[in-house]
Parts: structure tokens; C-alpha cells; sequence
């Protein structure tokens, strides 16, 4: 066996993922024979398994020690995880796991991370797609390198792995959850392709031909297609007129990738959006991963939802705010002043800065008042916004809506002293 990188990792820092496994102990030692550069070894206890979880991070931790290799050991509670988030135990595991990559890489230790995902993996993930309803896209499989992740040993079997691991003499440890078929995985994995390979026993080298071939038809379909513009609020979208559906399926998968979400999208998935965009305009779909998308005039939009109750922000801590502060500024009545203006000492001293919701009404300039989702609505301001919008708000009374309007009542007048003004950068429409 030899250790092939990708080229863009070559001369880098590489942390290992290392669970004590077979796999994994074969990627490591690999990497302790073969790699000239600078590596480290991530063990991620899940919380999982109890004792026995903890006793497979303590023989890695001992393996590195006495082999003299960089060990970094995380513990997290993927049970825990998964009931608050309400996903599956193996989706929980991996969540936590790569928020661990990704913070070792934000914080420079290392510039890729490596698993030992190998060829029989592979085959695993085509065929679970495959059952799910995957279109080309996912018969791409497991990527050779994706973002900051490299798999260098998708060449090698399980089989390979295991014999170099006893030509090595090098120990590993058995997860004896892997023969629990009532995991899905697992069920391809001790049922399924055991019975393909016996009938075609060059199945996973088939499969991973595949895979290249999907990737090729991806890559050449990316070529085709737009990049999607980035919207206002921090999404994404895709205008009109829409391409031939096979192109118009890329540029919603780059929607979802650039979204963050890089794992489970379907085919199902792909067509609710196809007859979405076929919709009246303001018609919207909630989908997994936290994701709206909603049909526009000019096309379809790609919108994170935000956490409503994550913002409660008392006037007087606006103007120190990092996030904020650059919004709002303070002057006298004489003074220029950029965006919005109304009169500072009009607003109640327990209004709050937030994002709008239900109940919230407003007080239009010059009189009247309506429930803000039909003043936005009069507006023209589009369904994807206004989630989003920041406003100042006296319990539901709002006084003004960032980048769109103040209110009647804090209005500027002969008596005001102070004006409160909110930079145009933030306008939405």
C-alpha cells in the first residue's frame, strides 16, 4: 500500500481522524511510515458507547505515545445531541465531529483533515443514495477531497486494509456496534454487498468507476451553469429564466453548498423545488437543513432561517455592539447623517432592537395603523426578507424597520434635539 494525497495537500499540516479501528489505525500508520510532512492524530469520543468508547480513545491516545505522534482527544454527547436537535445518533456524531475539524482549521493547527473512508465505504454510500433517491449528483459518492477533508485511502478495500495492518503487527480496536444491522449502514454492510460480491466480485471497483463517471458529468454540468448571486440578507439565489431542469438541479445544489449544507440533500428534494419554481410568486418551501426557498418575480431564493429569539438588544447597547454598532449613529439635529433619521428621545427607553414577528404593528408616516406584514406587503418587500428584518420595537409597536421606514410616531419635528440614524447600507429594497 502506498499513501497517495491529492496534490493541494501535499507539504501541509494534516490532522488524522482516528476512532482506534481498523481503517483508521491503517491511515495512521500510513501516515507514520510514508508522510514526510507534519501530521497529528483527532480521536472524537461520541459518548456513545459507554466504556467501551472511552477505552478505544485511551489505546489511540497510548499508540500515539509511544509511537511519538501529536494526539488532540475530544469528548462530546452525541445522545444528547441528537434528542435536542432531533436527528438520527449517526447524524449527531458526525455533526459534532466535523464542527471539530472545521474548528481545528479555523484556528490554524491544521490545513486538511483526513479520514479513512476506503473503497467498500464507497460502495456503501452509492447504494444507500441509490435506495434514498439520489439523482447524479449523489452517485458521486464519498469525494476524494471535499472543503478541508481528504480520504486517501478510496483506492484500498477493507480487505487491503485489514492484511496490512497484520503484516504491520499493528493492533486496532473492534466498535462492536458495526454488527448491529439494524443500523442502515451497517445493513449494507453485513448484508447487502456481501451477497453482490459474491455473484460480482469486482463490485466495489464498479462502483468507484461510478462514481468518477458521475463526477465527470457533474464538473462538466458546473461548467454550464450560473453561480448563484448572493442576496442581502446572506442568501443565495437563482434568477430567471431558468435553465434545461438537469442545469437548473446544479445551480440548487450550489445553493444548498453554499448555504452549508454539503450532506443528505435527495432527488425527492430537488423536485418540490423544480415544481416550486413552476409556483405562483410568494409561494415558499420549508426544507430540511434549516433552509426556505422561496419563488420570486425574477427567480428563486435560498434563505437560512434564523433563530427569532436569538436577538433581544436594548437600545443602549446598540452603539457598542460589534455587529451593530456601525448602524447606528447619534447626532445633533444640524448634522449630516446617512439612512434613515427619526427623533432619538421619542423612542422609549425599553424599546429593543430584534427581528420582526407576529402581532407586530406599525404606525405609518402620516398616520394609521396596520399590521406590519401588510405594511411590508405594500411595500413590495419580498417574503424572504422580512424574517430577517431588524426593527426597533416597543413590545409589538414598531417604531422603525431597518432599511425600510420609521414610524409616524418618531418622526423628526421642529422640537427634536437628538436624531437617531440608521445607515442606508442596510436597505432591502
Amino acid at each position: 500500500m502506498k499513501l497517495k494525497l491529492p496534490e493541494i495537500a501535499e507539504n501541509k499540516k494534516i490532522a488524522l481522524a482516528v476512532s482506534g479501528g481498523t481503517d483508521s489505525m491503517a491511515l495512521l500508520w500510513l501516515f507514520k511510515t510514508e508522510f514526510k510532512g507534519s501530521f497529528y492524530v483527532i480521536n472524537v469520543e461520541h459518548g456513545i458507547r459507554g466504556e467501551a468508547s472511552v477505552s478505544d480513545s485511551k489505546f489511540v491516545e497510548d499508540f500515539c505515545k509511544k509511537h511519538g505522534i501529536e494526539f488532540k482527544g475530544f469528548c462530546v454527547n452525541a445522545p444528547e445531541y441528537a434528542k435536542e436537535k432531533r436527528i438520527s445518533l449517526e447524524l449527531a456524531a458526525r455533526e459534532l465531529r466535523h464542527a471539530i475539524f472545521s474548528d481545528e482549521i479555523k484556528k490554524g493547527f491544521c490545513d486538511f483533515v483526513a479520514t479513512a473512508h476506503h473503497k467498500n465505504d464507497q460502495a456503501e454510500t452509492v447504494l444507500l443514495r441509490i435506495c434514498r433517491g439520489t439523482g447524479i449528483y449523489g452517485l458521486q459518492g464519498i469525494a476524494p477531497i471535499k472543503n478541508f477533508l481528504i480520504r486517501p485511502l478510496l483506492n484500498y478495500s477493507k480487505t487491503e486494509l485489514a492484511e496490512y495492518l497484520s503484516e504491520n503487527d499493528i493492533p486496532h480496536c473492534n466498535d462492536e456496534t458495526n454488527e448491529f444491522d439494524n443500523i442502515t449502514r451497517n445493513y449494507f454492510r453485513l448484508n447487502v454487498i456481501p451477497k453482490i460480491e459474491k455473484k460480482f466480485p469486482q463490485f466495489c471497483d464498479s462502483v468507484t468507476r461510478l462514481t468518477r463517471a458521475a463526477t465527470e458529468a457533474e464538473d462538466f454540468a458546473r461548467s454550464l451553469i450560473d453561480e448563484p448571486i448572493k442576496t442581502i440578507s446572506g442568501g443565495y439565489k437563482i434568477k430567471m429564466p431558468f435553465k434545461h431542469p438537469y442545469l437548473f438541479k446544479k445551480e440548487i445544489g450550489v445553493c444548498f453548498e453554499k448555504s452549508g449544507v454539503i450532506q443528505d440533500v435527495e432527488e425527492r428534494h430537488f423536485e418540490l423545488i423544480l415544481n416550486l419554481a413552476s409556483d405562483l410568486n410568494g409561494k415558499r418551501l420549508d426544507m430540511p437543513f434549516g433552509i426556505t426557498v422561496y419563488k420570486e418575480s425574477d427567480g428563486l431564493a435560498f434563505e437560512k432561517k434564523r433563530d427569532k429569539e436569538s436577538l433581544f438588544l436594548p437600545l443602549s447597547n446598540i452603539f457598542a455592539d460589534s455587529e451593530f454598532g456601525r448602524l447606528f449613529k447619534l447626532s445633533k439635529v444640524d448634522e449630516k447623517a446617512d439612512g434613515l433619521k427619526c427623533d432619538w428621545d421619542k423612542i422609549p427607553k425599553t424599546a429593543v432592537l430584534r427581528y420582526r414577528k407576529d402581532g407586530d404593528k406599525f404606525t405609518k408616516f402620516g398616520g394609521g395603523t396596520k399590521n406590519l406584514g401588510d405594511f411590508l406587503t405594500d411595500k413590495k418587500i419580498p417574503l424572504r426578507l422580512r424574517d430577517n428584518l431588524l426593527v426597533i420595537a416597543n413590545e409589538n409597536d414598531i417604531l422603525l424597520i431597518v432599511g425600510v421606514e420609521i414610524s409616524d410616531k418618531i418622526k423628526i419635528d421642529e422640537n427634536t434635539k437628538t436624531v437617531l440614524s440608521v445607515k442606508g447600507e442596510n436597505n432591502v429594497r
